[in-house]
Order: C-alpha cells, then sequence, then structure tokens
C-alpha cells in the first residue's frame, strides 16, 4: 500500500490514529470508511466467499480498532490492516470451512463490494467468456495454499511490493518472493487449458 500513497496521506493516516487512540470516535469512522472497500476486497479474494466477507470486514475493523494503542506505525497503517485482514480472512476460511456441510466450488462471483474492470462496449459473447475465464481464474486461486493466495493476491492483484507483503504477512522477503514464485507457477499449470 504505502508504494501507491504519498508520504502525505500516510502521515494523515497517522494523525488519524492518533486521534483514535486518544478517544476521537469519528476518526476512526473516518479511517473504517477510507479502507472499507480495500478491506472488502482483499478479503473476498482470499476467502472467494461473498458470503462471509462482510462478516471480515466487520472483525476486522473490530480488531483495528481494539489493538490501535499497540500501532507503532513503523510500517504504513494501511500495511498493517492488511495483515489484520489477511489473517483474519484465512482463520475465517477456516472455520467456516470445517463448519460447512459442503464444500465451496470456488468462488461465488455475485458480491456486488468486489470490484471488477467491467467490460465495456463488448459484444455479449465475448463478455460471457471474460466472465467464464475470470471466475475460472478466481476458483483456481481459492484453490492454493493460504500462503500462496495471500502472496499472490497482495502482490499481482493489490499491487504491494515486496517489503510491503512481508511486513503484511510478517515474513522475510526472499520467502515472499519463493511462494510467488511457486504460486505462479501452481497457478500457470493449473490454467494452461484456459489458454
Amino acid at each position: 500500500m504505502e508504494s501507491k500513497k504519498g508520504g502525505g496521506e500516510r502521515e494523515a493516516d497517522l494523525a488519524l490514529v492518533q486521534r483514535c487512540v486518544e478517544g476521537d470516535v469519528s476518526a476512526f469512522e473516518t479511517l473504517a470508511l477510507k479502507y472499507q472497500q480495500q478491506v472488502f476486497n482483499l478479503a473476498y479474494r482470499l476467502t472467494g466467499r461473498g458470503d462471509i466477507v462482510e462478516d471480515i470486514a466487520q472483525e476486522v475493523f473490530l480488531k483495528c480498532y481494539r489493538a490501535l494503542g499497540q500501532f507503532e506505525g513503523r510500517s504504513s497503517f494501511a500495511t498493517w490492516l492488511y495483515r489484520i485482514t489477511v489473517n483474519t480472512a484465512i482463520n475465517f476460511a477456516k472455520v467456516t470451512r470445517r463448519h460447512s456441510v459442503l464444500e465451496m466450488n470456488g468462488p461465488q462471483i455475485d458480491d456486488d463490494r468486489v470490484e471488477f474492470p467491467m467490460e465495456q462496449n463488448r459484444e455479449p459473447e465475448r463478455s460471457l467468456e471474460l466472465r467464464q475465464i475470470r471466475r475460472e481464474i478466481s476458483a483456481q486461486i481459492s484453490s492454493l495454499s493460504p500462503e500462496h493466495r495471500s502472496v499472490l493476491i497482495l502482490r499481482d492483484v493489490q499491487g504491494l511490493s515486496y517489503e510491503e507483503i512481508a511486513a503484511v504477512l510478517d515474513c522475510p522477503v526472499g520467502t515472499v518472493r519463493s511462494r510467488l514464485s511457486r504460486a505462479r507457477d501452481v497457478l500457470q499449470g493449473r490454467l494452461k487449458s484456459l489458454a
């Protein structure tokens, strides 16, 4: 996230965090509104489950609010929030999968909070084909291990740098690079039929 933002935005976030710690609830509401869509999108992409995204987001912001006093500012607020989101989404997916009678068959691409690029000015057949391809890619990403799925989404979908991903996942940059390479290899092998 830091690479997408200037230092001014990071400082603005830190100021809002400080106001929250001092008891200003409206400052937290500002942060939550600012990052709500990103949390929804990341949670959805990590779990492929539109039916639990809202629950995950609520849990993420609750955890964030409770832990604001522990935020030290060594990374950006966004990176810290991403770490909470990744951990919460993975835990939610494990718990809901264990309690579900039916196994999830890929992501449910029906949640209107998730941002997908629209295919404008395309023929209906081509749009349908592209949606089917997107569903297949999402299903294959969802089938990756949580470690591979997380690093792939954070790098290739969210656009974070290797250093930011290492901060989010709390692992060395070398681990990020090796997981990403492995995730891409696995995904490429699974998607050869779509080419």
